[in-house]
């Protein structure tokens, strides 16, 4: 018995091949046409059993996916079958009206940008979400820690929370260097000084307990077209520290997220919240911290003098009862 039914257009084999072998090398069981269709069965009953027998379809969103007949009766059988379906967008498509009826309310992630292999973690952390397999009691404790999700929030939210609390997460640019070196999963080139990513809004969390909010945060900002950068998913290769500063300076906005105890001193450490914070104020970019339930700003003199004029600055106060308010506010801050 196979989880995932893989449903995808002929040219897009080597992809669909690179996605089988890495989930099926963490253990999830796929069934790909090209090889394991039966020799001695009829084409259209057995992909009938083999989405019937699957609990979720991946499929691989590309401009020929889009005009394949074959793929839109395979997701119609999943839609009739009340199977979840994961779509995988490996090219940047507007898809047809005939797909966006299928796949509007199911899950989408983006996987257009090179290596391919980047994105694998995410398409399996989605996956074991959607087979009840991912670890969400430590958002669980999160939602319960902060006064719960609160009943403005939308299903979508609560969608991304069980999605990012899955196995297997790159980890963000270290706080201190004792923490290591970037996941190789993470890699790709590094933008050249001087060029101009896209980005608008550069997030600065602590890894321990700020990232499910700058996730949550970045999802917002891009559902209402801000792109915003997140090291966990944008960074690529070489030396992470400078990569982290040049992505701050093209960035016009910087936002903290503000979670208790993130401003305290590391010591002797290396603190990369500090020095991205500090990074942002020198190059005069538009800093809105995010305040979390719990947060109290240190002594001015605690702070290290660079970064001393932080609570001057217009900050969110986050409220899970009036989440919604909460971002609006912070969409009319940037660029102010």
């Amino acid at each position: 018995m196979h989880q995932v039914f893989l449903s995808y257009v002929q040219t897009d084999r080597a992809r669909a091949e690179e996605i089988v072998s890495y989930l099926e090398g963490v253990g999830v069981t796929c069934w790909d046409a090209a090889r394991d269709m039966p020799v001695d069965k009829p084409w259209a009953g057995s992909v009938a059993r083999a989405v019937a027998d699957c609990s979720l379809v991946l499929v691989l969103l590309s401009a020929k996916t889009d005009k394949s007949h074959e793929v839109l009766r395979e997701l119609n059988l999943a839609v009739a079958g009340r199977k979840p379906i994961l779509t995988v967008r490996i090219e940047r498509i507007r898809a047809s009206e005939d797909l966006v009826y299928l796949l509007n309310a199911q899950q989408w992630i983006d996987a257009f940008t090179a290596p391919f292999s980047n994105h694998f973690v995410r398409v399996e952390a989605a996956v074991l979400d959607l087979l009840g397999q991912g670890r969400t009691a430590g958002w669980s404790a999160w939602s319960r820690s902060s006064g719960g999700m609160g009943s403005g929030t939308s299903s979508f939210l609560r969608r991304l929370f069980g999605l990012f609390s899955t196995a297997k997460r790159v980890p963000s640019a270290p706080d201190t260097e004792a923490d290591g070196a970037l996941d190789a999963r993470t890699r790709d080139s590094a933008p050249p000084a001087g060029s101009n990513t896209g980005f608008d809004v550069f997030l600065s969390y602590r890894r321990k307990d700020g990232a499910a909010v700058a996730r949550l945060v970045r999802n917002e900002l891009l559902t209402r077209g801000r792109a915003a950068f997140l090291d966990i998913e944008d960074l690529g290769a070489g030396h992470y520290d400078d990569k982290l500063l040049r992505y701050i300076e093209m960035a016009p906005n910087f936002v903290p997220i503000l979670t208790p105890g993130s401003l305290a001193s590391r010591g002797d450490e290396v603190d990369w919240m500090l020095k991205e914070i500090a990074h942002a104020v020198g190059h005069q970019k538009n800093i809105v911290p995010v305040i979390m339930p719990g947060f109290r700003f240190p002594n001015h003199l605690d702070l290290p003098e660079v970064i001393r004029a932080l609570p001057r600055h217009n900050g969110v106060e986050f409220s899970n009862s009036y989440y919604q308010a909460t971002v609006e506010k912070l969409i009319s801050y940037l660029d102010s």
